[in-house]
């Protein structure tokens, strides 16, 4: 997983990034991502299908998270069976232009 930025201000639309799946295309067929971007105060979560790439680009907006340490994970999912994952910290930081 690849993630632009690993600080995003506050007033930062999205958070930017990109997974690469070491899967064929038929393996990727039915297969979801669930982005959960946590710490002890926040949980944010999302789901991405896969659509057959196994290049996948997302953005994640960052709305209602504090400044602060988070564990951004992103989880392959095929029927209820995780079938991957990955983490990456990412670090929210209070935007000097924001007034």
């Amino acid at each position: 997983m690849k993630i632009k930025l690993a600080q995003i201000y506050t007033t930062d639309k999205q958070i930017e990034g990109s997974i690469r799946i070491n899967l064929g295309e038929g393996e990727l067929k039915d297969v979801k991502f669930k982005f959960e971007i946590s710490n002890k105060e926040n949980n944010y979560l999302t789901d991405i299908k896969a659509e057959g790439n196994n290049y996948i680009k997302f953005g994640i907006n960052p709305v209602n998270l504090t400044a602060g340490e988070y564990l951004l994970k992103v989880s392959a999912i095929k029927g209820k069976k995780e079938i991957g994952s990955c983490k990456e910290k990412i670090y929210i930081i209070k935007s000097p232009f924001q007034f």
